[in-house]
C-alpha cells in the first residue's frame, strides 16, 4: 500500500491570498524570509487580511536560505510566548519549511529533529495551531526539475550565480539572499551528488568552484568547497594542461578568499597566432579585463 498526502485546501489564482481573510482564530504569526515580500507589498497584504479577520498578527521576519536549528528555535519560542492559532509562512522553500518545523516544536517542544525526518512519524498537529503556506514560487519537485537545469560555468547556474553576484557586490543591482535559493540547491546537488564531465572551469567542477566561491555566505558553502579541494586533490596527476591551469587559478582565488569579486576570462596556455585576435584571444581578453576595472565602456563588443 501507498500512501500520498496532499494539503485540505488549495488557493490559485488572481486573488488568492484574500483568502487569508475567511480564516478563523485570534491570533496569527507569520514566518517570511527576505525582504522581498516586504517590498512588493504582500507581507502588508497579508497581514492587513489577517486583521481583517479579527486576529492579532505578529511577524517573525528574517528567515534564511537553508534556515539553522537556531533559527526555528528562536521561532518555536516566539509562538510558544504569542500562542498563535494561526501559523502563516509566506515565500520561498526556506521560511515556509522553517515554519513547519516552529509549528512542530511549538505543538511538541521535546520532538527531535530527528523524529520530524521520519515519513508520517509526527504527532498529530493542529492542536494548539493550523498552518497556511503562501508559495511565492512554483516550487513543485524541485529536486526533479534541477536535474535538467545546466550546472556548468559556461551556459548554467553556476555562470550565472556568479555574473549576478559581481553585479551585486558592484552595487549595479539590488537583489534578495533567497533569490539564491534554488541557485544553491542545484549547485550543491551538481557537486556532491551528480557526476561532473571534467575538472575544467566552463564546463566541470572547477566552475562549480568558483560559484561556491562567490556564495560564502551560503551554508553549503564550505561542504561543497571541501568536496571540490579534496576532489582535485585525489585526482591532480590524471588532468590535461587546461585543467590543471584552470585549478591553478581556482585554488589561488580560493586562498586569498576572493579577494578582488571579480569575474575575468581565463588566461589561454600559450600565445599563439591562433589566439591574439579580438574574438577569444587575448586582444579580447585585454579589453574584457579592462571593461571589468572600468576603464573603458562596452561599446567595444559591438565590433564582434
Amino acid at each position: 500500500m501507498v500512501r500520498f498526502t496532499l494539503p485540505r485546501d488549495l488557493y490559485h489564482g488572481k486573488g488568492s491570498l484574500e483568502a487569508l481573510k475567511t480564516l478563523e482564530g485570534k491570533k496569527a504569526i507569520i514566518c517570511v524570509g527576505g525582504g522581498s515580500m516586504k517590498r512588493n507589498g504582500f507581507l502588508q497584504k497579508a497581514e492587513d487580511y489577517l486583521k481583517e479577520a479579527g486576529m492579532e498578527v505578529k511577524l517573525f521576519e528574517g528567515i534564511e536560505s537553508d534556515p539553522s536549528v537556531e533559527t526555528v528555535m528562536k521561532g518555536a519560542a516566539v509562538m510558544t510566548e504569542f500562542e498563535p492559532d494561526w501559523i502563516v509562512a509566506i515565500g520561498g522553500g526556506s521560511p515556509i519549511d522553517a515554519a513547519k518545523a516552529m509549528w512542530i516544536k511549538y505543538e511538541y517542544p521535546d520532538t527531535t529533529f530527528e523524529d520530524m525526518c521520519k515519513v508520517f512519524g509526527l504527532p498529530k498537529l493542529r492542536k494548539k495551531a493550523h498552518f497556511c503556506a503562501v508559495s511565492s514560487t512554483s516550487g513543485t519537485a524541485t529536486d526533479e526539475a534541477h536535474k535538467g537545469i545546466r550546472p556548468d560555468y559556461e551556459k548554467g547556474i553556476a555562470g550565472i550565480g556568479v555574473g549576478i553576484n559581481y553585479l551585486s557586490y558592484n552595487n549595479l543591482i539590488e537583489i534578495e539572499e533567497d533569490l539564491f535559493e534554488d541557485f544553491d540547491k542545484r549547485m550543491y546537488r551538481a557537486v556532491i551528488h551528480d557526476p561532473f564531465p571534467n575538472y575544467s572551469r566552463d564546463e566541470g567542477l572547477i566552475g562549480y568552484g568558483w560559484y561556491w566561491l562567490h556564495r560564502a555566505k551560503s551554508q553549503m558553502s564550505n561542504e561543497c568547497l571541501s568536496f571540490i579541494t579534496e576532489s582535485i586533490k585525489n585526482n591532480r596527476n590524471d588532468l590535461s594542461a587546461n585543467e590543471q591551469q584552470d585549478i591553478y587559478l581556482f585554488l589561488r582565488a580560493h586562498t586569498r578568499e576572493l579577494e578582488s569579486n571579480r569575474i575575468f576570462p581565463k588566461l589561454k596556455p600559450s600565445l599563439t597566432l591562433e589566439n591574439m585576435g579580438l574574438s577569444g584571444g587575448y586582444a579580447g581578453e585585454g579589453m574584457y579585463r579592462l571593461t571589468a576595472l572600468g576603464a573603458i565602456e562596452t561599446s567595444w563588443q559591438q565590433l564582434l
